[in-house]
């Protein structure tokens, strides 16, 4: 008994959506507001908050820059919005913080989820 226990706890803990660990980048309310005035590691904070409140899959990316404001860039190609979020103590080939993109289809523009690089 104590090992399918274990194991139901083994599988529940592996099983915790890519969303819920982006509470270790903070749990602040994400209002649109906020966002467009807050510095990047504000940003990281309302993350959580605003891929819980907004089902951004099938969104329209032009949605996606009226609710976060135009992007610091674009990802790979232009139609790829790209957001510094975090901490300055992170850093990959793209710059100080993390990037979050919006990969996209580019004929419908319609938002396919969302890629935080470096991975957390």
């Amino acid at each position: 008994m104590k090992y399918v226990l274990l194991i139901i706890a083994l599988v529940i803990i592996g099983c915790s959506s890519e969303i819920d660990k982006l509470q270790a980048l903070g749990m602040e309310p994400f209002t649109k507001e906020k966002w467009q005035s807050a510095s990047r590691e504000e940003r990281g904070e309302m993350l959580y908050s605003f891929l819980k409140t907004h089902e951004i899959r099938n969104m329209h990316r032009k949605e996606i820059i009226g609710l976060l404001g135009e992007p610091a860039g674009y990802y790979d190609y232009e139609y790829i919005p790209a957001y510094f979020i975090g901490s300055d103590s992170v850093s990959s080939s793209y710059g100080k913080g993390y990037l979050l993109i919006f990969p996209n289809d580019e004929s419908t523009g319609r938002v396919e989820g969302y890629e935080i690089i470096p991975p957390l």
